[in-house]
């Protein structure tokens, strides 16, 4: 529901890949695109990575993906990523735990 709420077809998800795919794939059936970046080299999520690209394409975006723990690698997002991604304003907020 968050997706199809955030995603008019014109705005992009961003996350890292690899990680729980469904999110991608029901942008793709609304005719949105995904920002997918690669996992740093220990196998976690760049958040630092990930706000950058959402503030170098911030009329874009619908929203931020942050699996946590990623799945299939099962690490999480320490709490100084967490504390980043918090920190972090965007337009639109949602989280699921």
């Amino acid at each position: 529901m968050v997706d199809a709420a955030l995603l008019d077809g014109q705005k992009q998800v961003v996350g890292v890949e690899p990680t729980f795919a469904t999110v991608y794939e029901f942008a793709r059936g609304l005719k949105s695109n995904a920002i997918r970046l690669p996992l740093r080299a220990d196998y976690g999520q760049d958040i630092p990575a990930m706000i950058k690209a959402v503030n170098d394409n911030a009329n874009s975006i619908g929203f931020v993906y942050v699996c946590n723990p990623n799945n299939p690698t099962g690490k999480i997002v320490t709490q100084g990523g967490d504390q980043a991604v918090a920190g972090w304003n965007p337009p639109e907020r949602a989280g699921d735990d």
